[in-house]
């Protein structure tokens, strides 16, 4: 197993836990807590999407710095005055963010309905602080990512946001205490992770210098401005549906919204476990111009994320109408809003690393083209779709511009580095799920008992899932894992 499996299925195991508190909170926990009042849920989710695309706008790109610039550093005093220098920045930006919304009274992040914008208002102190925190954790993940520490980042990032998040939404449901305490809870447990992250950096031999005669100061900051909507655009992408639904719609349909956006997301837990891990490697192989490396992983990467992501997929999708069951009548008009975002995000996994091709590479500026084509398509598509379609429309939004943004990447991907995702296992994987799903969308079992119909259907589609991927010798290394742990297990 090559070392992107390894840590990939190292991240898998670490977030397993987050993955189950997760579920359970957003899907069970949440729309009971806020079912009189998710408007409240709603003002969480808001908040903490205007922090996000704040953090990466005013952030100046510096994960992607640090993660182009260390990796290809061989000398500790220039890795020190690349770090101490990232480090300023960080602090400018937090101090620009904050000046520029204290001039505007608050107007960076009222972009919101008249009925809601006093809520945003009274919580202003709030979104300064979760912007900070997030800039500042750009920063030391970046380094930990360098050092090929991800485990440790899926560790906070997943299992202890997520089951802290839990533990208060419990707590919450059955001894209701004040929705502000709440909040505040809610934004010190990423003031928790930041210092996690600031204790293991400096555990691994973070050392910050402030004289830069070593650094291409210039050609850093540029790099940096351009990288701003790369990784950024997708993260602005996925909180901009939120903004535009408090917008156009109000904070209540943001909380319904966030229901059936997190189940449809769902998939997309292995593409983060893969994609952290070779986010280093992307940028070395690059720097160091292996081709048929950058080539080989772009692979196994798009096909490991399509099985996996597309698996996940169809044993939601199959198992929807069972899943509401569960939830609050009044969330149940997510449910094709589920399907759109999940199938939204099998487009980008499908696509494995390409966009860290084009980051990493001297052709990133071209990013500047394609991210400001995917964020203007998002503003266009959202405005129009909501108004027709509300939460569903939002969603559909996502679909459109996800295909159209990540169709123009694998163009460009073939035309500069003449490399491409797909092989004859791809269009296997493809056929599988389509001819599966359209099975799953024919067959209803124990409508009358929703737990039994999951537990039935997700036995029985997995079993349809392993007999097409390997009756068709589907070649991915995911695929081979099973057969070598065996291998391993049994000549031990």
């Amino acid at each position: 197993m090559g070392l992107l499996a390894k840590q990939a299925y190292s991240n898998s195991i670490n977030i397993f836990i987050g993955v189950i508190a997760g579920a359970i909170n957003t899907i069970f926990i949440l729309p009971r807590a806020f079912e009189t009042m998710p408007e409240n849920w709603g003002l969480v989710k808001i908040l903490l999407s205007y922090s996000v695309i704040s953090a990466h706008v005013f952030g100046f790109g510096i994960y992607n710095i640090v993660i182009k610039e260390y990796s290809r550093m061989n000398d500790e005093k220039e890795r020190a005055s690349l770090m101490g220098f990232v480090f300023l920045i960080s602090i400018v930006s937090i101090l620009l963010l904050i000046f520029l919304n204290l001039i505007t009274k608050g107007g960076i992040i009222h972009f919101i309905n008249k009925e809601d914008s006093e809520l945003i208002a009274k919580n202003l102190n709030d979104y300064f602080l979760l912007s900070a925190v997030v800039i500042l954790t750009q920063l030391f993940t970046g380094f930990i990512s360098s050092k090929h520490k991800t485990p440790v980042l899926q560790l906070v990032n997943e299992t202890f946001l997520k089951s802290f998040y839990l533990i208060i939404s419990l707590v919450y449901l059955f001894i209701p205490f004040s929705f502000d305490l709440y909040l505040s809870l809610f934004i010190w447990s990423y003031v928790i992770s930041l210092l996690i992250y600031i204790f293991y950096s400096l555990y691994l031999g973070l050392k910050l210098e402030f004289s830069f005669r070593l650094l291409k100061i210039k050609e850093t900051i540029i790099y940096g401005l351009y990288t701003v909507l790369d990784k950024g655009a997708s993260i602005i992408v996925a909180n901009l549906d939120l903004i535009m639904i408090g917008w156009i719609l109000n904070l209540e349909n943001v909380a319904y919204y966030t229901l059936a956006y997190y189940i449809g997301a769902v998939i997309t837990i292995p593409q983060r476990a893969i994609l952290i891990p070779a986010t280093p490697m992307i940028a070395k192989s690059i720097h160091d111009e292996k081709h048929d490396e950058i080539s080989k992983l772009y692979k196994q990467s798009s096909i490991n994320q399509l099985i996996i992501g597309g698996a996940l997929f169809l044993l939601i999708w199959v198992n929807i109408e069972a899943l509401y069951q569960l939830i609050p009548g009044k969330f149940s008009g997510g449910l094709w809003v589920v399907f759109y975002i999940g199938l939204s995000n099998l487009f980008v996994m499908g696509t494995g690393v390409s966009g860290l091709m084009i980051v990493y590479s001297k052709y990133y500026r071209i990013n500047l083209v394609f991210n400001s084509i995917l964020i203007l398509l998002t503003i266009i598509s959202n405005y129009f779709l909501i108004k027709s379609y509300g939460i569903i429309g939002a969603a559909i939004a996502t679909a459109i511009t996800y295909f159209i943004y990540n169709a123009i990447k694998v163009i460009y991907i073939k035309w500069r580095f003449k490399s491409d995702p797909f092989s004859f296992s791809y269009f296997k994987t493809v056929l599988i799920l389509l001819v599966i799903g359209a099975i799953g969308n024919v067959i209803t079992l124990f409508p009358e008992d929703p737990i039994l119909s999951v537990l039935i259907k997700t036995i029985l589609f997995s079993l349809l899932l392993i007999i097409g991927f390997y009756g068709l010798k589907v070649k991915a290394e995911i695929l081979d894992l099973p057969r070598k742990l065996m291998k391993k297990y049994f000549n031990s």
